[in-house]
């Protein structure tokens, strides 16, 4: 708490204006970052954070910094990269090429199937016509 204090007693530093516009730029652009990859839950614990120490105290450079901190550590700590392994592809025996060959095989079939089922319907329509013409 004595760093907190040595803060405090230093009003040259947190009466700065250009530290206040910095730290309220840095600030909104941190927050619209936050919304833009849509972690809501982020920029709600900035304005609850904001909120409490506005209650406490009036500097501007505190109320809009220090939740910039604690939020940002928050969101690093949990931060993680999924799907990053490492993978040996001689093991799976896949790559892109195969993988892309298999599929065009695959679509390739489909179509034939489809077409298959179109060209079935068609044929029974027409046995269906030839039917009625008799009749």
């Amino acid at each position: 708490m004595k760093f907190v204090d040595n803060i405090m007693k230093n009003k040259k530093l947190l009466s700065n204006n250009p530290l206040l516009y910095g730290t309220a730029i840095i600030s909104f652009l941190n927050i619209l970052g936050f919304i833009q990859i849509g972690k809501m839950n982020i920029v709600l614990l900035y304005i609850i954070i904001a909120i409490i120490l506005s209650v406490y105290t009036k500097n501007m450079v505190v109320v809009l910094g220090a939740p910039l901190l604690i939020v940002n550590l928050i969101s690093y700590m949990g931060y993680n990269i999924e799907g990053m392994e490492e993978r040996n592809e001689d093991e799976e025996g896949n790559n892109l090429d195969e993988n892309l060959k298999e599929l065009n095989e695959k679509m390739g079939e489909l179509s034939n199937l489809a077409s298959g089922i179109n060209n079935e319907e068609e044929e029974e329509e027409e046995e269906e016509e030839e039917e009625e013409e008799e009749e």
